[in-house]
């Protein structure tokens, strides 16, 4: 396998050319089957995101991300809004809906993200490395269910790939512009999202420092190149701190801040040791739906042939640092899993270009590589994950039953209480409506100054967004005056009694 570093870019015709087509077919395969709306897995997340994309179209800018599902002052600063930004620009100028236009945003990152990725990997590893890894990036069914998805994620790899692929650069050329850009990359990489920068931390350190086994860089070049990780490891802090102070106006927003969500983000010494939550992580692995036997030994074979490489051995740290830290976000969200899908991607490109490259021979050598590749590409769509994506592939979602009932119910200016879907901010995004989301297990109520002021309506959500039933009373503060107007809708008639409340 070459390793051709000596090239500025890692580019060549051949790899110019064949990355150019496969981008192409497959943003056009993403397109055509681009659901106008966010109802597939976890609408939870893109309607949050696709709700401050349509604050922003609107023309309420705020670097605070607005987020009208969680009350007054409807904020909710989770990263640094720079995906929600792009996407609303994107919308204004297209006329695309805040769904579209989230979804288009999304499309573009990965696309990017794929290119950077096949970058990297044709830099350090070689053009039949880079190309397997571009195919398999595009096609699995990980990549094509996520690829379009109104989601900050792939918006994040990029950045992070982007800032990997110019300090690599600068390891070489020495050049500050390279350096500079590099630095503004990673910044907004961690500001957007720091638990996904973090873990390819290993990864820029080794791009940044020119590590190999048969180069150790000076202390000068170590602390110059790993110099933007300190910067935006120290901004990414910052942005939180901000966020949190934010957070901290709203008596539903303590429940959201970073202290608050130590446990839920961190995970328990505990839970490492169940062989169940494991378990469920492995199963969510983006491995191309394949056994992580596979992918093992496709990268012990890679480790083999490249004589313990460096540069591999960090690529396959990312996904050990995301887990080992971020252990209950592994096991709760599958998303989260697009944070080292790059570096699982890369790792099997990697591989079966070496598995490929114990053939001497050449057009044996490119039969065996492809054919490994369209045996782990059957593999991944026959497997049962693969399968249950394949089947919502294209499908339009049900809007939610009841946004079109608390649309028909409340005027547009209301603010609308929902109860039953979590934190969920679906119905009231799809009912075009603001409001406050109550989860089953929220039991410190509705501030009482919001009720019959910033809050007129209460609705109970049933599961998968239907309408549900429930008692005005155990939610609303004691002296609160409500009568029906819809099957599970409330209209609170007036400002509560403080006189009366308990």
């Amino acid at each position: 396998m070459r390793t051709p570093d000596s090239h500025p870019l890692g580019l060549s015709r051949v790899f110019w050319i064949s990355s150019s087509i496969i981008s192409v077919v497959g943003a056009a395969f993403q397109l055509l089957t681009l659901r106008p709306n966010l109802i597939d897995l976890f609408g939870f997340r893109q309607t949050q995101t696709a709700f401050t994309i349509r604050e922003y179209m609107s023309g309420n800018w705020s670097i605070d991300t607005p987020m009208p599902s969680l009350g007054p002052p409807w904020t909710n600063p989770y990263e640094f809004p720079l995906f929600q930004g792009i996407a609303a620009i994107l919308g204004n100028v297209s006329g695309l809906p805040a769904d579209t236009a989230g979804r288009v945003a999304g499309l573009v990152f990965f696309l990017a993200s794929g290119w950077l990725m096949a970058i990297l990997v044709r830099r350090w590893f070689g053009v039949r490395a880079s190309l397997i890894a571009l195919v398999f990036f595009q096609v699995t069914p990980f990549g094509v269910q996520w690829a379009s998805s109104s989601m900050i994620e792939f918006a994040v790899t990029a950045l992070v790939l982007g800032a990997i692929v110019a300090i690599d650069s600068y390891s070489k050329n020495k050049s500050w512009l390279l350096l500079l850009l590099s630095t503004g990359l990673l910044t907004l990489g961690f500001a957007v999202k720091i638990t996904t920068a973090l873990a390819w931390a290993l990864v820029f350190i080794v791009a940044a420092t020119g590590f190999t086994r048969q180069k150790v860089p000076s202390w000068r070049s170590i602390v110059t190149g790993a110099s933007p990780l300190v910067i935006a490891f120290g901004v990414g802090l910052t942005w939180t701190r901000h966020a949190d102070s934010v957070k901290e106006q709203n008596p539903i927003g303590t429940y959201l801040t970073s202290e608050a969500l130590r446990q839920w983000n961190f995970g328990t010494l505990l839970q490492r040791w169940n062989l169940d939550q494991w378990d469920r992580i492995f199963e969510r692995l983006p491995t191309l739906g394949a056994s992580l036997w596979i992918f093992a030994v496709l990268l012990g074979i890679a480790l083999w042939k490249l004589k313990l490489d460096l540069r591999l051995m960090a690529l396959a740290s990312v996904p050990v640092i995301a887990v080992l830290t971020f252990f209950n976000l592994f096991v709760v969200h599958s998303y989260y899993s697009i944070a080292i899908y790059p570096s699982f991607i890369a790792i099997l490109g990697i591989g079966v270009a070496a598995v490929s490259a114990l053939v001497s021979q050449r057009v044996i050598s490119l039969f065996v590589a492809g054919a490994l590749s369209a045996l782990l590409l059957i593999l991944a769509w026959t497997s049962t994950q693969g399968r249950i994506l394949a089947a919502l592939v294209g499908v339009e979602g049900d809007l939610p039953e009841i946004s079109r009932v608390i649309a028909e119910s409340t005027p547009a200016d209301s603010g609308v209480i929902v109860v039953g879907c979590d934190w969920d901010p679906t119905p009231l995004y799809y009912a075009k409506r603001r409001g406050m989301t109550i989860p089953g297990w929220y039991y410190d109520g509705v501030p009482v100054d919001w009720v019959g002021n910033e809050l007129t309506y209460l609705a109970f959500c049933g599961a998968n967004y239907s309408m549900g039933e429930g008692d005005p009373a155990s939610v609303l503060p004691g002296g609160s005056l409500f009568t029906q107007v819809a099957p599970g809708i409330y209209r609170i008639v007036g400002p509560v009694d403080p006189s009366l409340v308990k």
